[in-house]
């Protein structure tokens, strides 16, 4: 649960309506969040390995020559760490902490929404439908008008 308090640049209205739509969010996020970590670890394992004997090591088959290698675990080599620290920060989160030591404002709020959607648009078997992602949209739109409200104060 977040703590409304803990949300800085936001009045204490706009803070409890953000903590209510996270709190209203966060379960489905999390819950998919701890499936998709074990699916790109997954997929990111099958990519690498091959139990066939024809099959030669990863190395021999996609790094020949100065070419990047197409595979799915070299092209999505950063999802993995992404999806660790989104959990981190969704702990912190939830223990009450500001998150890996910067408050929770609109902007850094959206940002780990955003990058839980990158997640779930790229992990290989777990993904979340759009028609069951209203929450979240919801939180999304609210975190930007919120964001947008914080940065117009700055100009």
């Amino acid at each position: 649960m977040l703590d409304p308090k803990l949300i800085s640049g936001a009045d204490e209205v706009a803070a409890l309506g953000i903590a209510t739509l996270w709190n209203d969010a966060a379960p489905l996020i999390r819950h998919m969040l701890d499936h998709q970590v074990d699916d790109i670890d997954d997929g990111i394992r099958q990519a690498l390995e091959c139990d066939r004997d024809d099959c030669e090591t990863h190395d021999v088959r996609h790094r020949e020559g100065d070419e990047a290698c197409p595979c799915w675990a070299c092209e999505n080599g950063g999802l993995l760490q992404m999806a660790r620290d989104l959990q981190h920060w969704l702990d912190d989160l939830a223990a009450g902490s500001h998150g890996y030591g910067g408050p929770s404002t609109p902007d850094r709020l959206l940002g780990l929404i955003t990058d839980w959607l990158y997640i779930n648009g790229h992990a290989p078997r777990t993904q979340v439908a759009a028609y069951e992602l209203g929450a979240v949209y919801r939180l999304v739109a609210e975190l930007a008008d919120q964001a947008k409200a914080l940065f117009a104060t700055y100009l």
